[in-house]
């Protein structure tokens, strides 16, 4: 394995794998840190989205917020943190509803989803306070 690329936010490799008839191919994978996605609940049952450029796509989508686990990091806490930076709301709890592999075909990236409740203005200490 040889990793050919590296950005801030992940890394693409490239392993020789043997094919069951003799021979090899390459195969390129995006390794990439778990995230999580959240599902921000309001008091009256709507889920809120932000809109957001995908430069990839060219275009403003409307997305539910999320964001990268940070080394060292629970999933939780992640939850937490990325519903303030992204929705400026803090959540008063987050709860784990899955997890999925959105690409596994060649991205390992796995997404843990969360119901993000009891959204209100952040504390003023608050580290993530717009």
């Amino acid at each position: 394995m040889a990793i050919v690329y590296t950005t801030r936010a992940f890394a693409v490799d490239v392993e020789t794998l043997p094919l069951p008839g003799g021979g090899s191919h390459d195969v390129a994978t995006i390794r990439h840190r778990p995230c999580v996605v959240l599902v921000p609940v309001l008091d009256d049952g709507r889920i809120l989205l932000i809109r957001q450029y995908r430069h990839s796509v060219n275009r403003v989508l409307w997305e539910l917020p999320a964001g990268s686990i940070d080394p060292g990091e629970s999933a939780e806490a992640a939850a937490m943190r990325e519903c303030e930076e992204e929705t400026k709301l803090a959540p008063s709890g987050v709860e784990r509803l899955a997890a999925m592999f959105p690409a596994p075909g060649y991205c390992d990236e796995e997404m843990l989803f969360f119901r993000a409740t009891g959204l209100r203005q952040p504390a003023a200490d608050s580290p993530h306070r717009p």
